[in-house]
């Protein structure tokens, strides 16, 4: 075995760099550890409410720091313990080198409790390195962007309700435009009688038209009740979609295509990985601390445990929101990534058709269906009010 000599680690070269164990203390191990320990618990913390505080920024910045600077090789604990790993080599079986005898009491005291570091250091360089891995293989980003989404749609009102107000306002519009003319006659008739020899053709078959165009008015009013707030007709029988209803589809096409974007990173088996990668660094985690010597060293366990629990958390969450979208779920907000549930019972007429695209592919068309509603209804209004009806 090699000689012992005290002036290996003293001098120029020693340092704050220098992990041998004649440097060690227990209020410098405490130091290191509760540095790294706070950093995991940080993160931890960040990446548990990152999502619902839209905070992605710092969280990827502290997570990324921790990643790369702080566990794995770059951490006091693995740093210390390959540094000493020759020395403590057989120390760690139960033998100690010869010089150890010759070393002073203080020394002895000082080795005894690097000796106890070196083999608590021991049963945390695997679950370091392998949180160092989890967090490389992490989907941060896309996986926020889906959650994030997800809650912004919910939080903004896109809920069962309003899904279950574009059907009926889409069915109800394709009611409209196959309704017969005898349906939507309701003045116009009466009209022409009380007028008839009254007043001049060319003043009979103008006011007639008007009222017709009235009956149309009334008759869209009476027959889309539920729809008619989502539209503005003028007395020419110009249809237009509310300003307010265009405002509303147009935010939800917009996050819809966000959406669409976001789940075309295939995400799911990445998800899936991590979780796995969770459990089996958690039955390390309770493995390792069983065999701990030192509370200094269970601590690191506790945020490695703490840190590891986020991360699921976090995949678990972003899995189940991106397998609803894919799996078609029929609650709002996934819902909206699905074809509109009317389009069953849309009859196309006047240009007004159902939802031919897959909201998965590019998001939500629900502004293009509302005007396509809107122009079909002006359409149908003018034909029926100038072009039918006998007199």
């Amino acid at each position: 075995m090699t000689e012992y000599n005290e002036y290996d680690f003293t001098g120029e070269d020693a340092g704050i760099y220098d992990f041998s164990w004649e440097n060690v203390t227990e209020s410098l191990a405490a130091g290191e550890l509760a540095n790294l320990n706070n950093m995991m618990f940080n993160v931890a913390n960040l990446v548990e409410h990152m999502c619902y505080n839209s905070d992605y920024s710092n969280t990827s910045v502290a997570f990324a720091d921790l990643r790369d600077k702080e566990i794995g090789r770059n951490s006091w604990i693995q740093e210390y313990y390959y540094a000493n790993q020759g020395t403590f080599e057989k120390c760690m079986r139960g033998d100690k080198p010869s010089w150890y005898h010759e070393l002073s009491l203080d020394k002895q005291k000082t080795f005894d409790l690097a000796l106890s570091y070196q083999k608590d250091a021991s049963q945390l360089v695997k679950p370091l390195d392998q949180m160092m891995l989890l967090m490389f293989k992490v989907p941060l980003l896309d996986a926020y962007r889906v959650v994030r989404l997800t809650m912004t749609l919910d939080d903004m009102g896109f809920d069962d309700e309003y899904w279950e107000k574009i059907n009926t306002d889409l069915i109800a519009v394709s009611d409209m435009l196959n309704k017969t003319d005898s349906a939507l006659e309701m003045s116009c008739k009466q009209y022409y009688k009380e007028n008839h020899g009254k007043v001049s053709n060319n003043d009979l078959l103008d006011g007639y038209r008007i009222a017709r165009r009235k009956d149309y008015i009334t008759s869209f009013k009476a027959f889309c009740a539920r729809a008619q707030d989502s539209f503005r007709v003028n007395e020419a029988g110009h249809f237009s979609v509310d300003l307010n209803a265009v405002l509303l589809v147009r935010t939800l096409d917009q996050y819809t295509s966000k959406v669409a974007e976001a789940l075309k990173e295939n995400i799911q088996s990445t998800l899936e990985n991590c979780l796995d990668e969770c459990s089996k660094l958690d039955a390390v985690l309770k493995s390792r601390d069983e065999k701990l010597e030192t509370d200094l060293f269970r601590t690191t366990i506790t945020a490695l445990d703490t840190l590891n629990t986020a991360i699921k958390d976090y995949c678990d969450l972003a899995l189940t929101v991106y397998k609803r979208y894919k799996d078609g779920d029929n609650d709002a907000p996934f819902v909206f990534m699905k074809k509109p549930s009317a389009n069953s019972s849309i009859r196309p007429k006047y240009g007004f058709e159902p939802v031919t695209n897959d909201p998965l592919d590019n998001g939500s068309r629900y502004e293009k269906m509302y005007v396509s509603a809107a122009n079909a209804l002006t359409q149908h209004c003018l034909e029926f009010s100038q072009y039918t009806g006998n007199l």
